[in-house]
């Protein structure tokens, strides 16, 4: 039986992935606050959960250490705080560049230090039966692998001591901190109205149709309607920014109406941080928050995240719907809406601007 176990650390949490036999296992601890998740797969839900991009389980581990290993730079994982494991990838087939992503929710488990231990000698067991099944080949001894299951047994033992001390001065700590919390409350409540009053204050929305600086983009568009009225003119991806950022002390929108798509409909839009306003692809961007109307994606932050909205079509209106106070952003395709969160040190310090981004020569968008 195969074994091999293998950690990283992704920020704030610790993903470890298990591959024994016929499953797969995944583990995430967040570190701060401690939580555990884990999910157990077999070979026919790595195919599944991978949307058929790798067919079973061993696959699917590889791709990880190659991502780790940095073998694939075009690869980004990263862990939710709910306890998601989201992959994207892009590649390129028949010379075209595709991104390929998929997402793998692990359940949240609430272990004690007993618990844990439990899983720790699981693992241990399962590496004993490796070492066992290599003695035959190798001629090791049985008792120099008892000799070291005793051992192993011995160090946790020890650990368990050392974690019920560790148990008591939490416990003690808790009890400190929730005295201190109880303190403070009447003065979170009144910081809470007081944000409250402030949001209630932005509620005021105002619907714009940006404009844009038509001499600048005229090599790779044609404006017309009154620059209300926008075509793709050349191929591959290319964006325009609106010429007035977005206002952060009141709820902004605009809309978008989809004319005519090309045989590949590849059309992005949402809001940008001055930083990218020289890319002609911003969805890699720190400061991006935007939606694909062809694959019905968020791209926040530089994260592809996947949505369970359908794309937009021909004739589709899409509108983005952005408010800095409450810190949130929005898409909507007819009644089908999804939200993100406008975070990081990006939203307070720079100044965000609308855009469209397009692919495909004789794409046509109307803003309404």
């Amino acid at each position: 039986m195969e074994f091999r176990s293998q950690k990283f650390v992704l920020d704030d949490f610790q993903l470890e992935l298990t591959l024994s036999g016929d499953s797969l296992l995944f583990e995430v601890t967040q570190l701060n606050p401690p939580k555990y998740f884990s999910l157990t797969i077999n070979d026919e839900m790595a195919d599944h959960l991978s949307m058929n991009i790798y067919p079973n389980i061993k696959s699917l581990f590889q791709a990880f250490m190659d991502f780790f290993q940095r073998k694939n730079l075009e690869t980004k994982v990263s862990v939710t705080k709910e306890g998601k494991v989201l992959y994207c990838s892009e590649e390129v087939i028949n010379g075209m560049k595709r991104i390929a992503t998929f997402d793998i929710q692990l359940e949240e488990e609430k272990l004690d230090p007993m618990m844990k231990m439990e899983r720790q000698l699981l693992k241990v067991a399962c590496k004993i039966n490796e070492l066992e099944r290599r003695s035959e080949s190798e001629g090791v001894k049985r008792w120099e692998l008892e000799q070291t299951l005793l051992e192993k047994i011995n160090n946790i033992d020890k650990k368990v001591t050392a974690q019920d001390k560790k148990l008591d001065q939490l416990e003690m700590s808790v009890n400190e901190r929730l005295q201190a919390m109880e303190e403070k409350f009447n003065e979170i409540k009144n910081i809470k109205e007081e944000v409250k009053m402030q949001i209630t204050k932005a509620q005021e929305e105002v619907a714009v149709i940006p404009t844009f600086n038509e001499e600048k983009y005229s090599g790779g568009f044609i404006f017309s309607n009154d620059g209300k009225t926008v075509q793709r003119n050349g191929n591959g991806w290319a964006c325009i920014f609106g010429d007035t950022p977005v206002p952060k002390k009141k709820r902004y929108k605009f809309s978008i109406r989809i004319d005519k798509l090309g045989s590949i409909p590849t059309i992005t839009l949402g809001i940008a941080a001055s930083t990218a306003l020289n890319k002609n692809d911003v969805t890699g961007d720190q400061g991006t928050y935007g939606f694909g109307c062809h694959n019905a994606r968020l791209y926040i932050r530089g994260i592809c995240e996947l949505t369970s909205l359908l794309p937009a079509s021909l004739g589709s209106t899409v509108t983005v719907s952005s408010d800095f106070i409450a810190k949130n952003i929005s898409f909507q395709i007819g009644n089908q809406l999804v939200q993100g969160e406008l975070d990081g040190p990006m939203v307070d310090n720079y100044e965000f601007y609308p855009f469209v981004m397009m692919f495909n020569p004789g794409d046509i968008i109307t803003f309404v």
